[in-house]
C-alpha cells in the first residue's frame, strides 16, 4: 500500500510539472494513472485544472465536486466555490458553502469566493457578517469586494425603505462613495 501511494504522489508530482510545462495531454495521463492507483482529493482536484486548460468546465466541476467530497479543505472549497460562480452557478455555490463546517464558513477567504454568489441571492446575514469585517487579501483592483459594497448597501436600504432594488439604487450608492477605507480596492 505504501508503495501504490508513492507512485500516486509521484505521478501527481509529475503531473504537475508537465501542467506547469503546458503539457496538458501528458498531465493529464500522469494524474489519470494516479487516479487509477488511489483516488484521492489532490488528484481530483489537478484532473479539474487540466480540464479548466481544456475548457471542459462540466468535468471540471465534477471533479472538483467528487474532490470537496473527499476532503474538506479550504483551498479546495475555494476552487469549487470560484469555478461555480465562475460559471452564474450560484445557487450551487451557494448550497456548497452552506453544507461546509462552521470553521470553513467563518473563513474570509471562502467568503471572499462566495460573495457573488451571495450577492445575487441576496443573503444579507452572511453579506451583514463579510462587510462587518476586514477583509483578508484581496488584491487591489479586485472590484468583486468593493462593487459588492455598494450593492449591499443598496440591499439595506431597499429593504429598510421598501424601494425597489436595481441599478438605478446602485448607482446612487456608488455615486455617494461611502465605501469604508478597509473595503475600497478599486484602483484610481
Amino acid at each position: 500500500a505504501a508503495a501504490a501511494k508513492k507512485s500516486s504522489n509521484a505521478l501527481n508530482l509529475l503531473g504537475i510539472l508537465l501542467l506547469e510545462n503546458e503539457e496538458t495531454g501528458k498531465a493529464e495521463e500522469a494524474f489519470r494513472k494516479a487516479l487509477d492507483i488511489k483516488e484521492s482529493a489532490f488528484t481530483l482536484r489537478n484532473l479539474a485544472q487540466v480540464c479548466i486548460r481544456k475548457d471542459d468546465i462540466p468535468a471540471a466541476i465534477a471533479y472538483m465536486s467528487r474532490c470537496c467530497a473527499i476532503s474538506v479543505m479550504r483551498e479546495y472549497a475555494e476552487e469549487y466555490i470560484a469555478l461555480l460562480v465562475s460559471e452564474g452557478m450560484h445557487d450551487e455555490a451557494w448550497t456548497y458553502y452552506d453544507s461546509l463546517p462552521d470553521e470553513l464558513k467563518d473563513n474570509k477567504r471562502v467568503w471572499q469566493e462566495t460573495l457573488p454568489a451571495a450577492l445575487s441571492l441576496k443573503k444579507i446575514d452572511f453579506l451583514d457578517k463579510v462587510y462587518s469585517k476586514e477583509p483578508t487579501t484581496v488584491r487591489e483592483g479586485n472590484r468583486v469586494y468593493s462593487d459588492g459594497y455598494f450593492e449591499y448597501q443598496a440591499m439595506l436600504e431597499a429593504r429598510e425603505t421598501g424601494a425597489s432594488l436595481d441599478q438605478t439604487l446602485i448607482r446612487k450608492h456608488q455615486e455617494e462613495d461611502t465605501i469604508p477605507y478597509y473595503a475600497d480596492f478599486r484602483q484610481g
